[in-house]
């Protein structure tokens, strides 16, 4: 199957980024692996925040690393760097994020800057967020991945690290 770096080649590509209601995802079969790292993330609030300190990806177990991202907060929340980069992210993608930031990856590319919206709500809302990105060629829905983008703090009010999980859901075949 081909990478979305390769699928983005193809004539007529093109991502479709949008929001999901918190509800809609916890109760979506869909989202089953993005339910069990929010409920270890809810399990992981003092005082109504999630301590960065905290979180162990390891313990998620090895079904959930490797749909599991690290994201660094940087000046506040305008830019983000990828500290960890699961390895059915990098399959699917088609490369490794870790050590970029958003700001590297947007160059002529709206989806990271939809993303980018994503972590902005996160970061300054203080609270999960849950996402679908389809990508499409001609008029054909290729793959879908859904997944959620939770907050973790070290100290003060801004959340200092990000944590993400998707599931990656193929819908065809591509040639």
């Amino acid at each position: 199957m081909k990478t979305v770096l390769e699928l983005a080649q193809m004539p007529e590509f093109r991502e479709v980024f949008s929001f999901v209601d918190k509800e809609c995802a916890l109760t979506d079969s869909q989202y089953t692996r993005i339910q069990k790292v929010h409920d270890f993330w809810e399990h992981l609030m003092v005082n109504g925040l999630a301590s960065r300190s905290q979180i162990d990806p390891t313990a998620l177990g090895a079904d959930i690393l490797p749909h599991i991202v690290l994201l660094d907060v940087l000046d506040d929340g305008t830019d983000y760097r990828w500290r960890l980069f699961g390895s059915r992210h990098e399959a699917e993608y088609g490369a490794n994020l870790r050590g970029k930031t958003i700001t590297e990856i947007s160059s002529g590319n709206d989806v990271p800057m939809e993303f980018k919206g994503l972590l902005d709500a996160v970061t300054s809302e203080g609270c999960p967020k849950f996402f679908k990105i389809s990508y499409f060629n001609s008029n054909d829905n290729i793959r879908t991945a859904v997944g959620a983008v939770m907050p973790l703090w070290d100290d003060g009010p801004i959340p200092t690290t990000l944590i993400s999980v998707a599931d990656w859901i193929s819908l065809k075949e591509t040639f």
